[in-house]
C-alpha cells in the first residue's frame, strides 16, 4: 500500500513543465488581465514569455510591471501571429508550450486541465479548450456567444468523437514542445496559422484533443467594423487551407478530416441558395421562413441546454435571436472570403485584432 502511494505521488510530481506564451501587438488594454490569469494558475507556470511584436502602445511597458515575465521583442513589426510565436519558440525550455491571445483570460484551472492530457499521453501533438466570451453585450458578442456554445458543444465534440478537431484554437491551446519545434513551429503559409498547423499535424497522424473542461474567456468584437475584419479573416484563412491541403484532402489521406471540412464548405456556400430556390421556385415567404425558424431551433436547443448547465440560461436566451442576425452577417461573409480568396486572389497581409 505504501510504494502504491509513493508512486502515485511520483506522478503528481513528475507532471510536465509548462511555458505560456503570448504574442501581443498593441494590447496595453487586455494584456494586464492576461498575465494575471495566467499568474493564478493551479498548475505552475515555468515560464510566462511575452513577444512584443513591435506595439506602438505600453504593451512592453505593462508586461514588464510583472516579476519574472520574459519579454522579447521581434526586430520588426511581423504582420502576423504565427511569426511573432516562432520568434518565442527558441526560448522555451519546458515540455509543453501553451500559446494564449493577449485579449484572452483563463479560467483557474484552465492549464492543469490541458496539461493532464500530456500526463495521460505523452505523445499527444496539441490540446485545446473550450471558448467563452469574457464580454456580453452587444449584439455581436451576443451573436459570438450562442455559435461558441453551438460550436463547441456539438460540432467540436462530433469531431472529438472521431479523432479529428478542425481547428486547435490560437486563443488557447497546448502544445508538445518537442513535436512543435520539429514542425518548424507555426507556418506562415495563411492567415489562420492554428488551422492549418491542426490539418498538418492531423495529415501527419498526429494525435490532438478538445478538453471542454479547459476554458478561456477572449475579449470579442464589439462592433460590425472589427467583427468583419475578423471573421473575414478567418474564412479567408480556411479557403488558404483548402489550397494548400486540397491533395491530401481529396485523397482522403485522413477521411474524418475531409469529411468535416467538405461538410463546413458546402454549409457555407449551399445556405443562401437554397433559401433563395425556396422563394423562387414556391414563391412562399412563409415556407422560408419556417426553413429558417427550423435552423434557429437546431441551433437553440444544445445552446440553451449548454447555457442551463453553466448557470447562465437566462444570457443564453436572450442572444439566440442576435445569433440569427450574426449567422447571415456569417454567411455573407463566407461568400465574400471565397470570391476575395479563390476568385480575386486578393491576400491578407496583416495581423487583425479581433477586440
Amino acid at each position: 500500500m505504501e510504494n502504491a502511494h509513493m508512486k502515485k505521488q511520483d506522478r503528481k510530481i513528475t507532471l510536465k513543465t509548462v511555458s505560456v506564451v503570448i504574442p501581443a501587438f498593441n494590447e496595453q488594454d487586455t494584456i494586464q488581465a492576461t498575465i494575471n490569469s495566467i499568474l493564478n494558475q493551479t498548475h505552475h507556470i515555468k515560464q510566462i514569455i511575452v513577444v512584443d511584436d513591435c506595439s506602438t502602445d505600453r504593451t512592453k511597458e505593462f508586461a514588464a510591471k510583472y516579476v519574472g515575465i520574459q519579454i522579447i521583442t521581434t526586430s520588426k513589426n511581423t504582420g502576423k501571429k504565427a511569426q511573432a510565436q516562432n520568434y518565442a519558440l527558441p526560448y522555451v525550455k519546458s515540455d509543453i508550450v501553451i500559446t494564449i491571445d493577449a485579449d484572452t483570460t483563463l479560467a483557474p484551472d484552465a492549464i492543469n486541465q490541458l496539461v493532464k492530457a500530456f500526463d495521460k499521453d505523452p505523445e499527444l501533438f496539441s490540446a485545446c479548450g473550450f471558448v467563452l466570451p469574457r464580454r456580453i453585450k452587444s449584439v455581436w458578442e451576443r451573436g459570438r456567444y450562442i455559435e461558441y456554445l453551438f460550436g463547441l458543444t456539438i460540432n467540436k465534440r462530433i469531431q472529438a468523437e472521431y479523432g479529428t478537431i478542425l481547428v486547435c484554437s490560437g486563443c488557447l491551446s497546448a502544445f508538445n514542445t518537442k513535436k512543435l519545434k520539429a514542425y518548424g513551429g507555426f507556418r506562415d503559409l495563411s492567415c489562420v496559422e492554428d488551422m492549418d498547423l491542426t490539418w498538418l499535424a492531423y495529415l501527419n497522424g498526429e494525435r490532438i484533443i478538445y478538453i471542454p473542461k479547459a476554458i478561456c474567456y477572449p475579449v470579442e468584437p464589439q462592433n460590425f467594423s472589427i467583427y468583419k475584419g475578423q471573421v473575414h479573416r478567418w474564412y479567408v484563412g480556411f479557403f488558404e487551407c483548402l489550397k494548400i491541403h486540397w491533395r491530401d484532402l481529396l485523397k482522403f489521406k485522413k477521411p474524418m478530416l475531409s469529411v468535416f471540412v467538405l461538410t463546413g464548405l458546402l454549409e457555407g456556400l449551399l445556405i443562401f441558395p437554397a433559401i433563395l430556390y425556396t422563394l423562387i421556385r414556391y414563391g412562399s415567404f412563409q415556407l422560408a421562413t419556417i426553413v429558417i425558424l427550423f435552423d434557429l431551433l437546431v441551433i437553440s436547443i444544445p445552446a440553451l441546454l449548454k447555457g442551463w448547465r453553466i448557470g447562465r440560461l437566462k444570457l443564453t436566451t436572450k442572444s439566440i435571436f442576435c445569433y440569427m442576425f450574426t449567422r447571415y452577417v456569417n454567411l455573407y461573409l463566407f461568400y465574400r472570403a471565397f470570391v476575395f480568396e479563390l476568385i480575386l486572389q486578393r491576400k491578407l497581409t496583416i495581423w487583425e485584432k479581433g477586440h
